[in-house]
């Protein structure tokens, strides 16, 4: 876990083509709610293209269908899979 301020950070995976000067990182976001506590998270996928050695550009990439939603196990499950 890496945390920067109110929000935590799993990263899941990576990986780096070397040829293409790319690397992709997996991984899920936690942030609480102000109004309530609860935890949620989000799973994301960052391309980061690489130009002399440093991060020229990053995408980011979510799934809408299993963003935004509740911390539970259920659900947590299904975005690590």
């Amino acid at each position: 876990m890496y945390q920067i301020k109110e929000h935590e950070y799993r990263f899941v995976k990576t990986m780096a083509d070397v040829e293409k000067q790319t690397v992709m990182i997996e991984f899920i976001e936690w942030y609480p709610s102000h109004e309530t506590g609860q935890m949620y998270y989000i799973p994301q996928v960052a391309i980061c293209e690489i130009t002399s050695g440093k991060i020229r550009r990053t995408r980011h990439h979510i799934v809408p269908s299993v963003s935004f939603l509740a911390e539970t196990n259920d659900a947590l499950g299904v975005a690590l899979s």
